[in-house]
């Protein structure tokens, strides 16, 4: 069993926490494994997205720029709202849908 914090958008972390999504869709970059701890960070793109916008003069990624001003923009964008699910279930790629390199990981509390 890992601890795994995952970066997770404000329309996804909203229906786990009111209970009406009970999986997680992901690239299985992390190995995830039955009994994982997910720690769920709330994280808004926008706010990324305006903040590189307003420090650089324009969007998208950062890549040249230092590791502090990216980690400063980064923070900023986090919500301060998080939970903690366990993965109960995971289901792999290829298959029914799912890509190869992908999961759905069955989540509970």
């Amino acid at each position: 069993m890992k601890s795994i914090t995952l970066k997770i958008w404000p329309q996804y972390y909203q229906p786990i926490v009111t209970g009406e999504k009970k999986f997680e869709r992901r690239k299985n970059d992390r190995d995830y494994q039955v009994g994982d701890q997910l720690l769920l960070r709330e994280w808004d793109p926008k706010v990324y997205d305006d903040e590189v916008e307003r420090v650089f003069g324009r969007r998208g990624t950062l890549v040249m720029e230092s590791d502090g001003q990216k980690a400063a923009i980064v923070a900023k964008a986090y919500t301060g709202r998080s939970l903690v699910k366990t993965v109960s279930y995971i289901e792999e790629g290829p298959g029914f849908g799912l890509e190869a390199g992908f999961v759905v990981m069955g989540l509970k509390s």
